[in-house]
């Protein structure tokens, strides 16, 4: 098997146990020991637990921004790409299953995990404003797109939950993002 191959393999061993037992079950270990190798192959790929944990969450969102890029291939103006980024936005947390939100959870507490939180927040945040300034002049708001991110996490969760519902999140969130370039 390809290193590549076997990365990808004890990725998808971890999120399976994470998803059985929980974020706090999950050991580099553990993960060997489902994938069906020494532990020196689980630690040679990542490390750390928390190496794993940042691998988990950055694959994550890396298949998030490939998804959303290719639904704003469809967008032909300003509102219509802060529409479909709004959405998927809300679909990346609804189709997120419990062990992709339990590897969330467990990303906040240690600085090495926190960093890679950080470094998706701002991949993402370069994404919106990059795909945005094709439709939009200047630059947006740096304060506005976190306003935006923080609004999109929580909106998200709460239309999962069921306490907001799905076209008023929508809306406020396109809202915010256009209003990131305006000055």
């Amino acid at each position: 098997m390809s290193a590549e191959s076997r990365r990808a393999q004890l990725m998808d061993c971890a999120l399976e146990l994470v998803g059985e037992e929980g974020a706090n079950a999950m050991t580099l270990a553990r993960v060997a020991e489902r994938a069906g190798v020494s532990k020196p192959i689980a630690y040679e790929h990542f490390q750390t637990r928390e190496g794993l944990l940042a691998a988990l969450y950055t694959r994550c969102c890396e298949r998030h921004l490939a998804l959303t890029a290719t639904a704003l291939a469809s967008a032909g103006d300003g509102a219509q790409a802060a529409t479909l980024l709004a959405q998927a936005y809300i679909d990346c947390v609804l189709s997120s299953d419990s062990a992709s939100l339990a590897v969330e959870a467990a990303m906040y507490g240690a600085a090495e995990t926190e960093a890679v939180l950080r470094a998706n927040d701002a991949a993402f945040l370069a994404f919106c404003a990059a795909r945005m300034a094709a439709f939009l002049p200047g630059a947006p708001c740096p304060a506005a797109m976190i306003a935006f991110l923080g609004a999109a996490r929580s909106l998200a969760l709460a239309v999962a939950a069921g306490t907001v519902p799905q076209t008023l999140a929508l809306d406020k969130l396109r809202a915010l993002l256009l209003a990131a370039w305006e000055k």
